[in-house]
């Protein structure tokens, strides 16, 4: 009988120490894995940011024009006010 015992607290041993392995193990995943999402997340904002940056720029140049194109429009309405039949044909 005594040997019996001796397998079975082996048999136990074994079979915790396998419980145990993948408890970590799986937690060592889960763990990876949401330090791999982290940094996803992260060269994506990194990204959506460049975007953003591309867009504003786009943006203000656009604006730009606008502004100078009001101000030239502006230009010659004051010319048409003076009389001037040809003010707007040099408006681009």
């Amino acid at each position: 009988m005594p040997v019996e015992a001796s397998q079975a607290s082996w048999l136990g041993i074994v079979a915790s120490s396998a419980v145990v392995g993948a408890v970590v193990n799986v937690f060592s995943n889960w763990r990876l894995k949401v330090g791999d999402r982290k940094r996803e997340d992260a060269k994506e904002m990194r990204r959506v940011g460049h975007v953003y940056l591309k867009i504003a720029q786009q943006l203000e140049v656009f604006a730009k024009r606008c502004d100078t194109y009001i101000l030239d429009i502006d230009e010659q309405m004051e010319r048409r006010y003076q009389q001037d039949e040809k003010a707007f044909e040099n408006l681009h």
